[in-house]
């Protein structure tokens, strides 16, 4: 690893890639839960490439595919 990468990497807890990665699924987490925006529109807006790319991160990461954790949001929203 370069010198860059690894003072960001002592500097943000995570290597530049993973760091990345955590942001934009961060981003597609609250997309999720406050817009109206389709999955497509959410996949390209937070930099993944498909769809199956975005919920395979997703789901690693959350536990569960981005339809059922908005779903689940939604509902707890109406409460």
């Amino acid at each position: 690893p370069s010198l860059i990468n690894r003072q960001f990497s002592q500097y943000a807890g995570l290597p530049p890639y993973e760091y990345l990665l955590q942001s934009r699924l961060v981003l597609a987490a609250h997309r999720l839960r406050e817009s109206v925006h389709t999955l497509t529109d959410i996949v390209y807006e937070t930099g993944f490439s498909d769809q199956s790319h975005l919920q395979r991160f997703f789901r690693r990461a959350y536990g569960t595919t981005p339809n059922t954790y908005r779903a689940a949001s939604s509902v707890l929203k109406q409460r």
